[in-house]
Protein backbone atom coordinates (compact mmCIF):
# COMPACT_ATOMS: atom_id res chain seq x y z
CA UNK A 1 0.00 0.00 0.00
CA UNK A 2 3.09 2.79 1.24
CA UNK A 3 6.01 1.80 -1.35
CA UNK A 4 7.61 4.99 0.28
CA UNK A 5 10.83 3.09 2.24
CA UNK A 6 11.43 6.22 4.37
CA UNK A 7 7.80 6.63 5.57
CA UNK A 8 7.90 2.75 6.62
CA UNK A 9 11.34 3.58 8.74
CA UNK A 10 9.73 6.47 10.41
CA UNK A 11 8.94 5.78 14.34
CA UNK A 12 7.05 7.20 17.18
CA UNK A 13 8.58 8.71 20.32
CA UNK A 14 11.04 6.95 22.04
CA UNK A 15 10.20 6.82 26.39
CA UNK A 16 13.40 9.39 26.17
CA UNK A 17 12.17 11.90 23.70
CA UNK A 18 8.69 11.82 25.51
CA UNK A 19 10.44 11.78 29.15
CA UNK A 20 13.01 14.82 28.28
CA UNK A 21 9.88 16.87 26.82
CA UNK A 22 7.97 16.30 29.78
CA UNK A 23 11.10 17.38 31.95
CA UNK A 24 12.18 20.32 29.69
CA UNK A 25 7.98 21.24 29.98
CA UNK A 26 8.02 21.25 33.83
CA UNK A 27 11.33 23.54 34.00
CA UNK A 28 9.07 25.71 32.50
CA UNK A 29 6.07 25.46 34.33
CA UNK A 30 8.59 25.75 37.47
CA UNK A 31 10.37 29.24 35.82
CA UNK A 32 7.31 30.51 35.19
CA UNK A 33 5.25 29.47 38.72
CA UNK A 34 9.54 31.24 40.29
CA UNK A 35 8.60 34.21 38.73
CA UNK A 36 5.46 34.85 39.48
CA UNK A 37 6.51 34.65 43.34
CA UNK A 38 9.06 37.14 42.70
CA UNK A 39 6.65 39.36 41.38
CA UNK A 40 3.86 39.33 43.97
CA UNK A 41 6.99 39.58 46.13
CA UNK A 42 8.28 42.95 45.40
CA UNK A 43 4.93 44.22 44.74
CA UNK A 44 3.48 43.14 47.96
CA UNK A 45 6.89 45.33 49.67
CA UNK A 46 6.68 48.24 47.17
CA UNK A 47 2.35 48.66 48.22
CA UNK A 48 3.75 47.85 51.83
CA UNK A 49 6.12 50.98 51.86
CA UNK A 50 4.08 53.34 49.67
CA UNK A 51 1.05 53.11 51.89
CA UNK A 52 3.02 53.82 54.91
CA UNK A 53 4.47 57.03 53.58
CA UNK A 54 1.05 57.74 52.42
CA UNK A 55 0.19 56.92 56.31
CA UNK A 56 3.17 59.21 58.37
CA UNK A 57 2.18 62.03 55.11
CA UNK A 58 -1.16 62.01 56.38
CA UNK A 59 -0.23 62.08 59.83
CA UNK A 60 2.20 64.91 59.42
CA UNK A 61 -0.62 66.75 57.36
CA UNK A 62 -3.20 66.46 60.41
CA UNK A 63 -0.41 67.36 62.77
CA UNK A 64 -0.11 71.04 60.90
CA UNK A 65 -3.98 71.37 62.01
CA UNK A 66 -4.53 69.63 64.85
CA UNK A 67 -3.17 67.73 68.09
CA UNK A 68 -1.84 64.09 67.39
CA UNK A 69 -3.06 62.34 70.56
CA UNK A 70 -3.29 58.76 71.44
CA UNK A 71 -6.99 59.17 69.95
CA UNK A 72 -5.61 59.85 66.10
CA UNK A 73 -5.76 56.48 64.25
CA UNK A 74 -5.75 56.05 60.43
CA UNK A 75 -10.21 56.41 60.76
CA UNK A 76 -9.39 59.97 61.96
CA UNK A 77 -6.95 60.79 59.10
CA UNK A 78 -9.56 58.56 56.83
CA UNK A 79 -12.27 61.17 57.89
CA UNK A 80 -10.51 63.91 57.28
CA UNK A 81 -10.28 62.87 54.07
CA UNK A 82 -6.09 62.51 53.85
CA UNK A 83 -6.46 58.83 53.59
CA UNK A 84 -8.52 56.53 51.24
CA UNK A 85 -10.70 54.74 52.57
CA UNK A 86 -10.05 51.26 51.44
CA UNK A 87 -6.29 50.94 52.95
CA UNK A 88 -5.66 47.96 53.33
CA UNK A 89 -1.70 46.44 53.40
CA UNK A 90 -0.91 43.39 50.63
CA UNK A 91 -1.90 40.40 52.46
CA UNK A 92 -5.94 41.66 53.11
CA UNK A 93 -5.39 43.14 56.63
CA UNK A 94 -5.84 46.94 58.04
CA UNK A 95 -2.94 48.62 58.99
CA UNK A 96 -3.20 49.93 62.43
CA UNK A 97 -1.16 52.81 64.23
CA UNK A 98 -0.22 53.75 67.67
CA UNK A 99 0.73 57.30 68.58
CA UNK A 100 2.68 57.10 71.70
CA UNK A 101 1.56 58.48 74.80
CA UNK A 102 4.74 60.17 76.56
CA UNK A 103 6.00 61.55 72.81
CA UNK A 104 2.93 62.04 70.55
CA UNK A 105 5.12 62.74 67.43
CA UNK A 106 6.20 59.41 67.69
CA UNK A 107 3.63 57.11 65.52
CA UNK A 108 3.94 52.97 65.03
CA UNK A 109 2.55 51.46 62.16
CA UNK A 110 1.64 47.54 62.12
CA UNK A 111 1.60 45.49 59.35
CA UNK A 112 -0.98 42.95 60.77
CA UNK A 113 -0.87 41.23 58.16
CA UNK A 114 2.99 39.72 58.75
CA UNK A 115 2.96 38.40 62.34
CA UNK A 116 6.41 38.34 62.50
CA UNK A 117 9.32 40.90 61.91
CA UNK A 118 11.53 37.91 61.51
CA UNK A 119 9.24 37.42 57.59
CA UNK A 120 10.97 37.87 54.89
CA UNK A 121 9.15 40.39 53.41
CA UNK A 122 9.01 42.30 56.34
CA UNK A 123 12.73 42.52 56.90
CA UNK A 124 12.68 43.35 53.25
CA UNK A 125 10.08 46.90 53.85
CA UNK A 126 13.10 47.40 56.59
CA UNK A 127 15.54 47.84 53.85
CA UNK A 128 13.03 50.08 52.09
CA UNK A 129 12.05 52.45 54.89
CA UNK A 130 15.44 52.78 56.82
CA UNK A 131 16.31 55.40 57.97
CA UNK A 132 13.12 56.77 58.04
CA UNK A 133 11.02 54.15 59.88
CA UNK A 134 12.45 52.08 62.38
CA UNK A 135 11.50 48.28 63.33
CA UNK A 136 9.07 48.58 66.35
CA UNK A 137 8.18 45.55 68.74
CA UNK A 138 8.12 41.85 67.81
CA UNK A 139 6.05 41.84 64.72
CA UNK A 140 6.45 43.91 61.88
CA UNK A 141 5.77 47.41 63.56
CA UNK A 142 7.49 50.00 62.00
CA UNK A 143 8.24 53.46 64.03
CA UNK A 144 8.17 57.36 62.75
CA UNK A 145 8.91 60.44 64.08
CA UNK A 146 6.61 63.53 62.61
Amino acid sequence: MFRDEEYLNIQGLTLLETMMALALGALVILGIVMYYGTVSYGSNVNKAVADMNAIVGAYRDYATAYPVTTDTTIQVLQDNDLLPSSLIDPWGQAYTTTVSESVPTTVTINLIGLAKNTDKQCQAIKQAVQPAGSPAGSGCSFMYTL
